[in-house]
């Protein structure tokens, strides 16, 4: 029984369709025996009085939903505590790499210069879809996520704006909703990237995380191109700060032939 819901758990987990708090085993065991007990129940009772034939059978019908069903159904997500959860990570985030701007620009280039590193990125987001036909109500979309890559599988061109990427988000105190989306689509890299779970409202629930890079445009080719145009038009802004005016130029020099 145990290996059977595993398998709806391992089902679940390949479909990158559970949140954060059940990327593990045991959570999604409780949740799927608070779900299916009934069935659970019958079919261990089928297994001992009617054979191991029949005990499957029913032991199907409390396992296969489990492969399809969501776990956030009918618990009431709050987006305030996600929208927390994302800030705290990403602050300590900045914190790993160091206490101010100038030593997190050391750390970011000694860990882009080793390639070695597994670089996490989080995000929330949320955002209406207006309607404007009258009795139609907006739809409220949201999600949090954490994404995972290796710098060594990264080819030189997203290594470098990702590299950019995580300056500007650095010098924003983490602060900029632009660099934040960057970083992590960079990071999720059209797929490349590991999803590490994500809750989310009104997404796919197939791939929630695909489906927020498609609807806010958050290709790896579309990023990098925005990067570029951004470095173009900071770069020699008087009105900026000196030092981003400086990433920026080397951003531009680095990567600007992507801009369109």
């Amino acid at each position: 029984m145990l290996a059977s819901v595993y398998g709806a758990f391992f089902f679940q987990k390949y479909r990158k369709t559970l949140p954060m708090e059940m990327e593990d085993f045991k959570p999604f065991l409780i949740w799927g025996l608070k779900a299916q007990w009934i069935y659970l129940a019958i079919a261990a009772v089928a297994e001992i009085f009617a054979g191991l034939g029949f005990g499957f059978i029913v032991l199907l019908f409390a396992v296969v939903p489990l492969c399809f069903k969501n776990p956030n159904v009918g618990t009431p997500i709050d987006p305030k505590k996600l929208k927390r959860e994302a800030e705290e990570e990403n602050e300590q985030w900045l914190a790993a790499l160091g206490a101010n701007p100038l030593d997190r620009a050391k750390a970011i280039e000694a860990t882009f210069e080793q390639k070695s590193r597994t670089i996490t990125a989080s995000l929330f987001e949320r955002w209406s879809d207006q309607s404007f036909q009258e009795g139609t109500p907006d739809v409220i979309h949201f999600i949090h996520f954490t994404v995972a890559r290796s710098l060594a599988g990264m080819d030189f061109g997203q290594r470098e704006a990702l590299r950019f990427a995580e300056h500007l988000n650095s010098l924003a105190n983490g602060q900029d909703l632009t660099y934040l989306r960057w970083r992590a689509a960079l990071v999720w890299g059209d797929g490349a990237g590991k999803s590490q779970g994500a809750e989310w409202q009104a997404l796919n629930g197939q791939d929630p995380i695909k489906d927020y890079m498609a609807r806010k445009g958050l290709s790896v080719a579309s990023v990098i191109n925005a990067i570029a145009m951004h470095a173009n038009e900071v770069k020699d802004d008087l009105k900026q700060p000196e030092t981003l005016r400086a990433v920026c130029q080397e951003a531009f020099h680095a990567i600007g032939g992507a801009a369109a």
